[in-house]
């Protein structure tokens, strides 16, 4: 069987989510000066072997188990959504051997969230504070985990935001002020705030979207002032049903650090779990 002939035949047992995401590959692989055509079967034909060769990979990783877990009570991971969002995980794992990153996430979230029905947009620019994209009119942060040590229970964002004025307080006094002045200004920014979770140590990639309440920032501003005394101060954060997170000004890198998150008092939104790829989680091919 040539690459084409089982290209095809892999196409043909695709979801039509999945086949819209292959077509597009396809579509982005045609030289220019040929065109691309819109049906999926004929761009395949405009193909060299090593063309295919890519997009016979993504297929097969597209047609291999996944196991997915989605919330119930999620009205970001609806099913439109998830069926977007799956393809992009599997379509990213075909291709590379890392987690998906950052921007991949970014992409991933808002194509997603487009097949889902919503509005989307961009931050202004890439420098742009506190949020990343625009969902439906909601200034939303992402944010990505995969360190080896991360628990699977708790959560950490590494860099909640820049905060170089950390350097320039040194009293408990003026750093409470200025942490004040930085929550209200990132509570007046952000909407919502999600974290996609790689697991490294699994025997196959395996992802997680949380979602961090705001209301945990909340409880920052009744902390006490003595509470900042400290030249890097850790601040634990609970309330009566106990603890909630960590609050810390990382004063070394000039950052706001987020760690200890209690996942039990977050929502997770979904759990997508690529059982058919091996821990490196790359599929790969070779031209027949």
């Amino acid at each position: 069987m040539t690459v084409h002939e089982e290209l095809t035949h892999l196409l043909e047992r695709l979801s039509d989510d999945e086949r819209e995401l292959v077509q597009r590959l396809a579509e982005d692989l045609v030289s220019e000066t040929s065109g691309a055509r819109s049906d999926l079967f004929a761009v395949v034909h405009e193909l060299g072997d090593q063309q295919v060769n890519q997009l016979l990979g993504v297929a097969k990783t597209m047609a291999l188990p996944i196991q997915e877990t989605l919330s119930r009570d999620s009205e970001t991971v609806t099913t439109p959504f998830a069926a977007e969002f799956r393809a992009r995980l599997q379509a990213h794992h075909a291709t590379h051997t890392t987690a998906m990153d950052r921007l991949s996430f970014e992409n991933a979230f808002l194509a997603a969230s487009r097949v889902a029905g919503r509005t989307t947009d961009e931050a202004p620019s890439r420098t742009t504070r506190f949020f990343d994209v625009t969902v439906d009119g909601e200034q939303t942060a992402l944010k990505t985990e995969g360190a080896k040590s991360m628990k699977a229970d708790k959560l950490h964002i590494s860099k909640l935001s820049e905060a170089a004025w950390i350097q320039d307080m040194r009293s408990g006094r003026t750093r409470r002020e200025k942490t004040m002045e930085f929550l209200a200004e990132f509570l007046a920014a952000v909407d919502r705030i999600f974290v996609l979770r790689f697991y490294q140590a699994d025997s196959a990639p395996h992802y997680e979207l949380v979602e961090i309440p705001l209301s945990h920032f909340e409880l920052v501003k009744s902390v006490p002032a003595q509470e900042f005394n400290a030249d890097a101060p850790r601040i634990q954060i609970q309330d009566a049903d106990g603890p909630i997170m960590e609050f810390r000004l990382d004063r070394s890198d000039s950052k706001i650090t987020i760690g200890k998150i209690e996942k039990s008092r977050c929502m997770v939104h979904g759990d997508w779990r690529l059982t058919g790829l091996g821990a490196t989680g790359a599929a790969t091919t070779e031209a027949t």
